[in-house]
């Protein structure tokens, strides 16, 4: 599935940037390339790098072009530190280390108390995030409908089909992955198949990326 994966971003990718490429979707192709290449997908590497050197121009932040440099793979090491290994205990402590008083309550699964100080929509989503890193998934999806805004709701239940992949629930994830698949989103196809690979998707997870 993470080569299906891959080769759909890349795929979305050429179709997005038919001469210059975005800056965002250079990001997101050489992570793509890295992670194929730690994950033993040589196909596709070689693939992301022939497209990616294929390009004169990046557009930058400014949408200005400037003359594109020819990507070289980094090292493994380079690579394992862009995308390390997820583990549930460096999650916890990262949502401990945050010491914001909503977390510390969730943590203690005091969940009525952390939602009574929850300030806004964002911190409730986090508290739904964070039962879902402690694998209260039955009470996230409790929560979730308390969400205001579509788009949080939409990413707890993203998050929840990932929390369910890594926990070995891989027919229960696909339920709620699937669909989020199907909206052919080159970020998150990549953080999907981050997760099939047990890599981090993006710093901070499980907290949004927005």
């Amino acid at each position: 599935m993470t080569e299906n994966l891959l080769n759909k971003i890349i795929t979305k990718i050429k179709e997005c940037n038919p001469q210059s490429i975005h800056w965002i979707h250079l990001q997101y192709l050489e992570d793509t390339i890295e992670l194929a290449h730690i994950s033993g997908y040589k196909d596709i590497v070689d693939r992301g790098i022939n497209l990616i050197n294929n390009y004169q121009f990046e557009i930058d932040v400014e949408d200005e072009k400037r003359e594109f440099k020819t990507y070289k793979l980094p090292t493994n090491d380079v690579i394992t530190k862009n995308l390390p290994k997820i583990n549930n205990d460096e999650l916890i402590k990262y949502i401990n280390n945050l010491r914001e008083p909503h977390l510390d309550k969730t943590l203690s699964n005091n969940y009525k108390k952390a939602f009574e100080i929850a300030k806004n929509e964002r911190q409730k989503e986090e508290i739904i995030l964070t039962q879902l890193v402690i694998g209260d998934v039955e009470n996230a999806l409790k929560y979730h409908s308390e969400l205001q805004e579509d788009f949080r709701r939409d990413n707890v239940l993203l998050i929840t089909g990932l929390e369910l992949y890594r926990r070995g629930y891989h027919e229960k994830a696909m339920h709620y992955l699937q669909a989020q698949i199907d909206k052919n989103s080159i970020f998150i196809m990549f953080w999907i198949a981050c997760i099939l690979e047990d890599r981090m998707p993006w710093s901070g997870y499980p907290n949004p990326d927005y």
